[in-house]
């Protein structure tokens, strides 16, 4: 792995650490529930990224 490539999925990673923390409090009524599983679906989708670029 390119030191580039690394620190794209480390920063790819410390994104989804940010999101998951916030998501996580998003349930207080059916609108911050539905956005939490929005950005649940944005975790995925960045962790399989990074998880594209460390198998490159």
């Amino acid at each position: 792995m390119h030191k580039p490539d690394y620190l794209a999925a480390v920063d790819a990673l410390v994104k989804i650490e940010a999101i998951a923390a916030a998501a996580q409090f998003l349930t207080g009524n059916d609108k911050e529930t539905e956005l939490s599983l929005e950005l649940m679906s944005v975790v995925e989708d960045i962790a399989r990224q990074a998880q594209e670029k460390t198998n490159d």
